[in-house]
């Protein structure tokens, strides 16, 4: 049984609660089958082959192989078709397609395509890329502030 606030939330029916954070449940069942609950316990969405708990608001899934990012409301914000997205960090996650990284925010817009071998956080609002043997630094809107040079 799952409480909130001295309230019986959840009746113990459920295979594998993994965790609880932002209103959200994540939840794996017998099948291995990935699914969100509310505090009302009330399943909404479907079912995903993967998924993350929720963090600032968006949640990564995974649907027949590819990875994408919904809200709290269960709205697809980027629909499943990264080969792989990152966790978020300071508002941005990394995407991954066919091997090549680009980089999205909460609300699930790229700010750089999937061109690059490498991209990492390089503080004061800054990202480093790598393309080859070229690096270069963009800005949280994507405009280069060194591009990509040896």
């Amino acid at each position: 049984m799952i409480y909130f606030q001295g309230n019986l939330v959840i009746e113990p029916s459920l295979d594998r609660l993994i965790t609880f954070r932002e209103g959200r449940g994540l939840v794996r069942d017998n099948e291995y089958r990935f699914y969100y609950i509310t505090e009302q316990a009330g399943l909404y969405n479907g079912f995903y082959d993967e998924a993350t708990e929720f963090q600032h608001g968006v949640a990564v899934v995974q649907v027949n192989g590819k990875w994408g990012i919904i809200n709290r409301k269960g709205i697809e914000i980027i629909p499943p078709k990264y080969d792989k997205i990152e966790t978020f960090e300071n508002g941005y996650a990394r995407v991954r397609i066919q091997g090549f990284t680009g980089l999205s925010n909460l609300n699930g817009q790229l700010i750089v395509k999937p061109n690059f071998e490498y991209i990492s956080y390089a503080g004061d609002g800054l990202f480093r890329a790598e393309q080859g043997d070229k690096v270069g630094y963009f800005d949280q809107s994507g405009n280069w502030v060194w591009s990509l040079t040896k």
